[in-house]
């Protein structure tokens, strides 16, 4: 039982009236000083912020502006709002220092919300450098959304858009974007060290620049991004995009990192040498690594990298033209696609791995991976092994297709390989899946191999052209894996390759062959929408884009494909092809010339135009069209192609 002075003392609390929170008024035209009010708002941020009555639990509301100034939020726990988001208002910084501190150990209850922030010098720090142009972050750990960082940071600055040093700090929505200066600094739109839970939700760092980690260098801290890209930064001297140093740990999720260099260093994307690097969904694509290095997409240099699910495609280095584990490092890799990346020496190294390579003294297992069309070419080195991979990783449950080399390995070149699928990859131009330091076991590898279980028949992909390589109902490969070999999904015994059969799979539409320019001079293309099936009642459009105004056109379609010459274009079905009745072209407007053809194709289907359309079954599709002004001619338009499979 409560005593009574006590319960009073407890209801006098809970019935107390809150203290309201102020909203304070800024406009940049104001007469200053101003009181704050909506008649009479400051005209300085900073004297908004700085002002006693300001408190914790204030916002402090922003008008549309340019404010030239620079911010300390001075350990106020207060929200800094632009009234109109970042495209209407600009806090510049003069060169002056960042553009905006937090050095008082704010908090989470400090918040930055939807300013452009530009032209900050960063804070100097006598030791080295100017650090955080855009944002200086010091043992804090504020929020700050929805905020565009550009143009910061002097030539040697560490974090030329942010930086931080301690703290847990948020950043929501925020693109930091062309700060820092490709021959100095470190890091050029975000530097972090001795910090744990450092967070980036759906941000961009694009076309930043450092002479070492154009996007992001971190070291001793702990960070996520979650969502946004890494877009096209330049680290001449290592990584073009994140460098991890001093034991660090990153964690990317749905992240895409695209179009990062490195003129004379390593790792296109990542350089990681930490402790624990996780990546998940991340697509790592067209990254390029110069000048005879490694890890075009990523380099895995120290540490345990665990990358599960996502792509790494078109990434280019001397060794590990997509990924790169160093002796000494480990990685776990499960559910990768690695498509058309290339490893080309152009000195000393010799090339190893275009999709991905393990070194000497490293350690990798590969699971349920395809490797397509990946290349290790040879230089003024003597050697270019393992199209697809090269080294001792373990690879179970992968799929080896289109893969080339020019040394030896043309799928793979020293692993051990179980439960796979090498098929259709070259050695100069020969067959050859696998060079005679690979173990094979309990796979399907075009032309035989030795090992316990191997198989040497078709796979019967549902696309070995168009690179779909899951399997077709009654594939070879189905439930022929190790027996002792973890079950798949549905319980049943172990298939060969990445994808585990699974009976409702259609492979996806998708378009070939190359259109012919129209008398308006367009390119039409074929577009569709919905799924195809043989028992579906939802339609299928095949829509033709951009046709001859007003003209008819009727769609061809057949069960073989073509690439034919044709009335001065190229007629992409093969005959005995059918037609559908002619229809006329509508206008939708935009594009070339505004006018489409579009049909039903699920009509026809279950029309039962021909008994073998039926599940499973593979069509291909073109448009025809009158062209009366045709500059060939011969008075019709031809589109592109597409083929497309019976849904059941």
């Amino acid at each position: 039982m409560l005593r009574p002075v006590l319960a009073v003392a407890l209801c006098a609390a809970l019935s107390a009236p809150s203290v309201a929170q102020t909203t304070w008024y800024v406009d940049v035209t104001a007469t200053p000083p101003g009181n704050g009010t909506l008649g009479s708002p400051y005209a300085s941020i900073q004297h908004a912020i700085a002002q006693p009555t300001t408190v914790n639990g204030d916002t402090v509301l922003v008008l549309p502006g340019t404010y030239v100034e620079n911010l300390d939020f001075l350990g106020k726990a207060v929200t800094v709002q632009s009234q109109q988001g970042a495209g209407a208002t600009v806090v510049d910084g003069n060169q002056a220092g960042a553009v905006v501190s937090f050095q008082t150990l704010e908090g989470a209850g400090s918040v930055l919300r939807g300013f452009t922030l530009t032209n900050g010098s960063g804070f100097f720090d006598p030791l080295c450098c100017d650090k955080g142009g855009g944002v200086y972050c010091m043992v804090a750990s504020p929020v700050v959304e929805d905020c565009e960082i550009v143009g910061n940071g002097p030539g040697d600055a560490w974090g030329g858009g942010v930086f931080v040093s301690g703290g847990s700090p948020v950043f929501r929505r925020c693109l930091v974007a062309a700060n820092g200066f490709i021959a100095q600094g470190r890091g050029g739109a975000v530097y972090v060290e001795n910090a744990v839970g450092v967070t980036f939700d759906d941000c961009d760092l694009d076309q930043n620049a450092a002479i070492v980690a154009g996007a992001m260098y971190v070291s001793a801290a702990s960070v996520s991004m979650t969502g946004g890209r890494v877009f096209d930064n330049r680290g001449p001297f290592d990584a073009g995009g994140i460098l991890c140093v001093a034991g660090a740990n990153l964690d990317l999720d749905g992240v895409r990192l695209e179009s990062n260099a490195t003129g004379d260093g390593t790792a296109g994307a990542v350089y990681f040498q930490g402790n624990q690097l996780t990546m998940t969904d991340c697509a790592v694509v067209d990254n390029f690594v110069d000048n005879d290095h490694r890890g075009g997409g990523v380099l895995v240099d120290s540490g345990t990298a665990v990358i599960t699910g996502g792509c790494f495609e078109r990434n280019f280095s001397a060794q590990g033209g997509g990924l790169c584990v160093a002796a000494g490092a480990s990685a776990t890799v499960e559910g990768v696609v690695f498509r058309e990346n290339t490893s080309w020496s152009f000195q000393a190294l010799d090339g190893a791995g275009g999709g991905m390579y393990v070194a000497g003294g490293g350690s990798a297992t590969v699971t349920r991976c395809a490797f397509l069309d990946n290349e290790s070419r040879e230089g003024p080195s003597i050697a270019a092994t393992g199209g697809g991979l090269s080294g001792p990783a373990v690879v179970d449950r992968c799929t080896f297709v289109g893969n080339t080399a020019t040394t030896d390995g043309g799928g793979v070149a020293g692993a051990t390989v179980s439960n796979s699928i090498l098929w259709a990859n070259l050695l100069n131009g020969v067959p050859d899946q696998a060079d005679a330091a690979t173990s094979v076991a309990w796979s399907d590898v075009e032309g035989g191999a030795p090992g316990a279980g191997n198989l040497a028949l078709e796979p019967d992909f549902w696309s070995l052209s168009g690179r779909d390589v899951r399997l077709r109902p009654g594939s070879p490969a189905i439930d022929a894996g190790d027996p002792g070999a973890p079950l798949d999904p549905d319980g049943s015994r172990a298939d060969m390759g990445a994808y585990p059969f699974d009976p409702t799979w259609v492979s996806p539409p998708f378009t070939y062959c190359t259109a012919k320019t129209n008398s308006f001079a367009c390119v039409p293309f074929l577009e569709f929408a919905g799924t195809p099936s043989a028992t579906s009642t939802a339609p299928f459009d095949i829509r033709a884009v951009d046709v001859v105004p007003a003209e008819s056109g009727l769609l061809l379609w057949s069960f073989k494909k073509a690439n034919l010459d044709f009335h001065g274009g190229k007629l992409c079905v093969k005959a005995p092809f059918k037609r559908t009745a002619a229809k006329a072209a509508k206008n939708v407007g935009g594009g070339c010339s505004g006018w489409i053809l579009t049909r039903d194709f699920q009509k026809t289907i279950l029309s039962k135009a021909d008994p073998l359309l039926t599940a499973g079954q593979t069509l291909y599709a073109q448009w025809q069209q009158r062209d009366p002004g045709d500059p060939a001619g011969f008075g019709d338009g031809l589109s592109d192609g597409l083929r497309f499979v019976l849904a059941p």
